[in-house]
């Protein structure tokens, strides 16, 4: 309504009601006429009037003890879920009684035009002209003065515009509204009035400020939890449990300053960055992608306000009240005009279809329409929804089905489905979430594993797990390859090169060099092999012995009855009785799927142990057993095989809840037992330059003597002159 009045140039008039102690200075009487005339059953009805019926209450407090029964003869029930909506009911008749006055309102779209708005105890009346607001506002004194009601005139507001000689608007002063003998407070175009948590004002410029207190609240409550000395991975869920939600409401309803709210996302961006001690350089697309893929699943305000828009815009053009419905599609017809020359005989008739194209941005290719070089249009809602649609490619599309036509259905990539009302924020949200995501997997250093992570193996990151932090801490930075191996101090410009530093080895120093294949770390790497293999057979042990079965678990054993080559299974389950015999094989492999990869390295670590024990199985299926066999594989950051959980269930017969948990436990295993690996690994060094026992000769490099070696050399030539000029 005031865009429209800002973009047309039209008056608008406005009064704003406080009603003082409105819930309990009701009638009751006046909720049961109302009621009765409203056709409520008679059963809810008495239901109801025996809830109030000679009902009483008490006050008490520690030092004086209850108060005696208070009789309850007015008013409604404090923090009572069926008060409020009493209290609407028996606003009916003032809302009825506006709406059958002549000539009053603001005329919104065809045969739209509404006077009135009421929600609770928050009573708004609006119209075009004086006349009309005075008439309305005789109305609601006249309503007070029959039930009963009193309103606080000092918290009372009204708003007069009108268009000035030269078209801006202007205040009309010569509408005075009085209450009691008391005059209404008159706001000015730059003041704005709180109306159902909202500052609701004439001036857009502070209309979008206003959310800047809320937002530096906000960003104290951040910076206080990050200060807290909690988890990382529980400061993120507080963030998403009792900070975000504060602000979504506000955000439905205002357009503030995109400034205010990265100012925020930044704030946390830089806190997020400390807790996990990340350098600026990591990626922030992790922060943002969703938790089933491996992110953090955090949304920023930018586009948390974006979702909301764009859903928001969608549940207006699907409301089931068909004056919202056209008020909507007259608003986005009233932008279209400011912006586009249109030839009107073509679009006669064809509303949906103009809404449809403008908000696809696919307007301007139309023959119908020509783009104004110069609009005068104000920023709206709906210019913000084309543009979040453009960006984030998102579209409406016309659905036709037997039951009715949807000219704005909406759909999204990873949802299947057509959206409602129930899903469509949630599926926009997580649409934008999925846009990271896919940004991430395209980084070449820092999204090489983001393609094996999610579900089970990213578990860790929003529930600990039972890690310590600085365990969780480095699983995060490994999957970003931020930890401080030589290859990535060189790609930051902090070695000379990127070797590894261990004396005999030549190898450069990756990550999945250090926790796969470094030579001084292999017994540690065995370790974590031989304990998560251990874990594995518990389970399968407890199994066996719950279904009172016969067969015989081996671990890391040669199969029994084999002939050729001494192949070691890590688990054989074999039944003598039923001759059946069950190879399972374990591998814990370094992550790493490149964007060009066709398989993951998981993936191919399990076709690898398949193959490996053919000649097993087809040697023993000869001689007469069932034979099957399977590959369990985990990542060496904690990421999960998608197979695990059928080898767990199908192959090794163990419940569903057992595979789930094993993934889970096996899943930190990994994580903690690198982490061991990297700090051995690093021990080590320090202990090799603590002992000097580590060699100083540089390494491929023609013999020329490193940077820190120079650096040193140069100081001791600058001790040595200072010495002898003192001399």
């Amino acid at each position: 309504m005031l865009d429209q009045t800002r973009r047309s140039h039209r008056k608008l008039y406005q009064v704003w009601y406080d009603l003082r102690n409105a819930f309990g200075s009701l009638p009751q009487d006046l909720m049961w006429r109302v009621l009765r005339h409203l056709g409520v059953e008679s059963r809810f009805l008495n239901r109801c009037q025996d809830i109030y019926h000679d009902s009483t209450f008490v006050v008490a407090n520690a030092k004086d003890g209850a108060t005696d029964p208070v009789r309850q003869a007015v008013g409604v029930y404090q923090v009572c879920p069926l008060s409020p909506l009493l209290f609407i009911a028996a606003l009916v008749p003032l809302v009825r009684r506006l709406e059958l006055l002549e000539n009053v309102g603001v005329p919104l779209a065809a045969d739209v035009r509404p006077c009135t708005s009421a929600y609770a105890d928050d009573i708004k009346v609006f119209c075009d002209s004086a006349d009309g607001i005075q008439r309305c506002h005789g109305v609601v004194k006249r309503f007070l003065a029959w039930t009963g009601l009193r309103a606080n005139p000092a918290k009372c507001a009204s708003l007069a515009v009108k268009t000035g000689p030269r078209g801006a608007p202007v205040r009309d002063e010569s509408v005075r509204l009085e209450l009691y003998g008391k005059t209404i407070t008159p706001l000015g175009l730059n003041e704005s009035y709180r109306y159902l948590g909202v500052g609701d004002g004439f001036d857009h410029v502070r209309h979008r400020l206003q959310l800047e207190p809320k937002i530096q609240q906000l960003k104290r409550e951040a910076v206080a939890l990050m200060q807290s000395g909690l988890a990382a991975w529980q400061v993120v869920k507080a963030l998403k449990t009792y900070v975000y939600p504060k602000v979504e409401y506000a955000l439905r309803h205002l357009r503030p300053l995109q400034s205010q709210l990265q100012g925020f996302d930044y704030a946390v961006k830089r806190g997020l960055w400390h807790l996990l001690r990340l350098p600026q350089s990591a990626t922030t697309e992790f922060f943002y992608s969703p938790t089933s893929g491996g992110g953090l699943g955090l949304q920023s305000l930018v586009e948390m306000h974006q979702a909301l828009q764009v859903a928001h815009a969608w549940q207006m053009l699907h409301s089931k009240d068909p004056a919202i419905v056209a008020v909507a599609k007259t608003q986005v017809c009233q932008v279209v005009r400011k912006r586009y020359r249109l030839l009107e005989d073509h679009w006669q008739g064809r509303e949906d279809e103009l809404v449809r194209l403008f908000m696809n941005s696919e307007l301007a290719a139309s023959p119908h329409a020509t783009a104004l070089r110069r609009s005068g249009d104000i920023a709206s809602l709906w210019v913000d929804v084309q543009r979040i649609m453009s960006v984030c490619c998102i579209s409406w599309t016309n659905r036709e089905n037997a039951d009715a036509t949807d000219p704005f259905a909406l759909r999204v990539t990873h949802h299947g489905q057509w959206l409602d009302h129930n899903t469509v924020l949630r599926h926009v949200k997580l649409h934008m979430k999925l846009r990271h995501q896919t940004r991430w997997k395209g980084l070449v250093d820092q999204g090489k594993t983001v393609r094996v992570h999610g579900g089970l193996g990213s578990k860790f990151i929003m529930s600990g797990a039972g890690l310590s932090d600085a365990e969780h801490r480095f699983g995060i930075q490994a999957r970003l390859n931020q930890v401080d191996t030589n290859s990535v101090l060189k790609r930051r410009r902090l070695r000379a090169n990127h070797h590894c530093r261990t004396p005999a080895c030549s190898s450069a120093e990756t990550l999945a060099h250090v926790l796969n294949h470094c030579a001084p770390n292999m017994d540690a790497i065995r370790q974590r092999h031989n304990d998560a293999l251990e874990t594995i057979g518990a389970k399968i042990r407890h199994a066996l012995v719950r279904s009172k079965s016969g067969a015989e678990l081996r671990l890391n054993q040669t199969v029994p009855g084999y002939t050729g080559a001494a192949l070691r299974p890590d688990i054989v389950v074999r039944d003598v009785t039923a001759k059946t015999l069950v190879i399972a094989d374990l591998a814990v492999t370094f992550e790493d799927h490149s964007p060009g990869a066709r398989h993951s390295s998981l993936q191919l670590s399990y076709d690898h142990k398949i193959l490996k024990y053919q000649p097993i199985a087809a040697e023993l299926r000869q001689k007469g057993w069932r034979v099957q066999s399977t590959a369990i594989v985990y990542g060496a950051l904690g990421s999960v095989q998608p197979s695990n959980f059928k080898a767990y269930t199908e192959t090794l017969q163990l419940h569903k809840s057992e595979a789930r948990q094993l993934d889970l436990q096996l899943s930190s295993l990994c994580v903690r037992a690198s982490h061991r690996i990297w700090r051995g690994h690093c021990r080590q060094h320090r202990e090799r330059q603590g002992s000097g026992a580590a060699s100083r000769a540089t390494r491929g490099s023609g013999g020329t003597p490193r940077r820190t070696s120079q650096a040193r050399a140069r100081r001791q030539a600058g001790l040595l002159t200072d010495r002898a000029l003192h001399r």
